[in-house]
């Protein structure tokens, strides 16, 4: 199963190549749930076939992340709170996350975020909010995503390697049972303590 939805993710990549890669970024910068945690290192994946070259797919990669979360930002300064509250049901609690992340941390929250899972995808937000001057937001978006984008896309080079290995692969499947096994764990346990009511 693992092997199956790995390669089908990857076939998706690669049919849809660079403009995919970007795509699917922008979304992701723009607070849709695509997380660039599996696209990236996909997209390594893809580098590591030959199928794009390595600074080719780090920058589409962050080109669609810089225009998804200017986008983003755009909609947090012209469209405010009442916008997201009306049209953005998903991910109300990790835009909750930063906006208390932007109001400790000010702009370099921008910076900062943007190495954070879940809190890199919403950190536009609170600064439009804020009507942070768009060309520090760039500036600090740019100096995030750039790092953070290199390191996944290589660790996908290195992940893809790793997985024409067949015994590599089956610690892979090992790993995807295991997590799973974690998910249920972790249910069961809050379904437990919960209590309509508490």
């Amino acid at each position: 199963m693992t092997d199956h939805l790995v390669e089908r993710l990857i076939a998706i990549l690669s049919t849809g190549g660079p403009l995919g890669i970007f795509l699917a970024l922008v979304l992701e910068s723009a607070c849709v749930p695509i997380p660039s945690e599996i696209v990236l290192p996909l997209a390594g994946v893809l580098v590591d076939r030959g199928l794009l070259g390595f600074w080719s797919a780090v920058g589409w990669a962050v080109a669609g992340q810089t225009v998804g979360s200017l986008l983003a930002y755009c909609a947090g300064r012209y469209g405010g709170r009442p916008f997201f509250a009306a049209h953005v049901p998903l991910g109300q609690a990790e835009l909750a996350a930063a906006e208390r992340w932007f109001s400790r941390h000010g702009e370099a929250a921008v910076l900062i975020g943007r190495l954070l899972p879940g809190t890199r995808t919403f950190i536009s937000v609170p600064a439009g909010f804020a009507r942070m001057p768009v060309s520090r937001f760039l500036v600090y978006s740019m100096a995030g995503i750039l790092p953070w984008t290199t390191v996944l896309v290589w660790a996908g080079v290195r992940f893809g390697r790793l997985w024409e290995d067949s015994a590599w692969r089956s610690a892979f499947r090992l790993a995807g049972v295991a997590g799973v096994l974690i998910v249920i764990a972790v249910a069961i346990v809050y379904l437990r303590r919960w209590r309509p009511g508490r």
